[in-house]
């Protein structure tokens, strides 16, 4: 992995970032283009970059190859789940939080930053492996920390078990599993066809990237009023989650690609949802908007960091 191509890639979807908070500042981009284009993303471009890898990459021979090893994420997930759980009840946080730090604590943007930073460094061939990663997030997202977010507002109710499976067999994971099926099952698909997927799956980084800034450029000095218990989610999720990633890799045996790729995604920042849902179930909103935000602003300079360890305890 080289380390000048890394930074390269980091910093280049950095400017697109700015670029975001700019036009954020400009009032260009608002908030009802920042909902637009993350659905946009989310059920189109996501999902045809999705299916037309699966449709490249997903073998007989890469399953059977790599099966045992994208376990590791969900070791990962489920591990950073229980410790953050853990020092929560121990510090007894107030229920109104909790749920938003373990998120923050535990959970990471695999989409909207994940995606489009480790094909920057990595190429299109992370891509099984971030999908690897997708899932596993998503899962313990859902199943695990969303519920908890939703007991921490005062509008009541719960997640359903059929919301549940909804928000796990989204359109990105639902493409990449009808294209891993046509490609095992060996049904031709058109040229054309796998060039236009290419085409519009192109577009997830740039539009990714400039969300990321409207992010920023929203928040302003607020993210400087962030709780101390959520900044200190926040140094968990950019410092120690790689580590903690890089040691389970370390432990099963994870090839330097993948491992590589598992820890770049553990060292994202915090998911959107979080405050989607913090939102909706009238909970501490604003809270899950500064971790966000701050978690945004300090990847800038932790990820390549990240990139840079990773060259001496996983060389390729």
């Amino acid at each position: 992995m080289s380390i000048g191509n890394a930074f390269n890639g980091v910093f280049a979807l950095m400017l697109l970032m700015l670029l975001g908070v700019y036009m954020t500042r400009k009032k260009f981009l608002t908030h009802e283009y920042y909902q637009f284009l993350t659905n946009f993303i989310m059920k189109y471009t996501v999902p045809a970059m999705l299916f037309e890898n699966a449709i490249e990459n997903v073998t007989v021979e890469f399953i059977t190859e790599n099966g045992t090893m994208l376990l590791a994420p969900f070791v990962t997930q489920l591990g950073g789940y229980f410790v953050a759980l853990g020092i929560a009840k121990l510090c007894r946080l107030d229920k109104s939080i909790e749920g938003i730090f373990i998120s923050i604590f535990a959970m990471c943007n695999t989409m909207l930053m994940g995606f489009p930073i480790c094909m920057q460094i990595f190429g299109e061939v992370s891509v099984p492996y971030v999908t690897a990663y997708y899932i596993a997030n998503t899962v313990v997202f859902w199943v695990l920390v969303a519920p908890r977010i939703a007991a921490g507002g005062t509008a009541g109710g719960a997640i359903s078990k059929l919301d549940k499976i909804k928000r796990i067999f989204s359109p990105p994971l639902m493409a990449f599993i009808i294209g891993s099926a046509i490609n095992l099952v060996h049904i031709p698909v058109p040229t054309f066809v796998q060039t236009a997927l290419t085409d519009f799956g192109a577009l997830t980084s740039p539009i990714a990237m400039l969300l990321c800034g409207y992010l920023l450029g929203s928040m302003g000095k607020d993210v400087l009023k962030t709780p101390k218990c959520i900044v200190g989610a926040v140094a968990a999720r950019l410092i120690w989650a790689p580590i903690f990633c890089a040691l389970i890799c370390l432990a099963m045996k994870v090839p330097a690609l993948p491992a590589c790729v598992f820890c770049v995604q553990a060292a994202m920042p915090a998911m959107n949802q979080t405050v989607i849902l913090s939102g909706l179930y009238k909970g501490n909103d604003r809270a899950a908007a500064q971790g966000l935000a701050l978690s945004n602003i300090l990847s800038v300079f932790v990820i390549p960091l990240v990139v840079m360890a990773l060259n001496y305890v996983f060389p390729m």
